[in-house]
């Protein structure tokens, strides 16, 4: 299929002028071209520009939940609990140092298209936030219903990438806690690997 040439130039024109009008609005205020390149290279200004571009997507907004560090649940794997264990342990999960009852916020970061872990953790750190917990992971999936998670699979990337075994030779994993709606499913993912484009990932807002 060919691009209609008119097509593409009133594509570029629109551009340019958005450009120009965002470029002189910051020139009014007494920026310099400077300035106006941090959209380049700050992804947290980005996306601060983008929600307010896009007000009423549902996942701009940081949610809030109660996470009980103190569970005894956290103390070990139950089984039950869960729809799949797929060779996690207790010992996998880094100990953090939370104690008690404690409210947290959070986004749900969506991505349009199929990307990377690594994609997806540069852009949570560039919206200043960080990965989640094992105990805000799951308290976080399970305050959303089966037919929400159809919809939308949330992922709570868990960690640092770990070298285990795969086959003939070690690779890289990605400890991940993941809730459709069949349940909670504690898996070792590649990292590096491709996630499908309706997944949530859970980004934990710092204090």
């Amino acid at each position: 299929m060919t691009v209609d040439e008119s097509d593409l130039r009133g594509d570029v024109y629109r551009l340019f002028k958005s450009y120009t009008a965002l470029a002189d609005e910051i020139a009014d205020l007494g920026g310099s071209d400077k300035a106006f390149l941090r959209i380049q290279s700050d992804p947290r200004l980005r996306f601060q520009i983008a929600a307010l571009l896009v007000p009423n997507h549902p996942y701009v907004e940081p949610r809030t939940v109660t996470v009980n560090y103190d569970d005894p649940r956290w103390d070990n794997i139950d089984p039950s609990r869960y729809h799949s264990v797929e060779g996690v342990v207790r010992t996998d999960f880094p100990i953090g140092d939370e104690v008690g009852n404690r409210e947290i916020s959070y986004h749900l970061i969506l991505i349009s298209y199929s990307s990377s872990d690594r994609y997806v953790l540069s852009k949570m750190k560039g919206m200043g936030c960080r990965q989640p917990s094992r105990a805000e992971a799951e308290t976080i999936i399970e305050s959303f219903t089966p037919e929400e998670l159809k919809k939308h699979p949330i992922v709570g990337i868990i960690g640092p990438p770990v070298e285990r075994a795969a086959g003939h030779e070690d690779r890289e994993y990605r400890l991940c806690i993941r809730g459709n709606e069949d349940g909670l499913d504690l898996c070792w993912n590649f990292a590096g690997d491709t996630w499908r484009s309706n997944c949530l990932f859970i980004a934990v807002c710092e204090p």
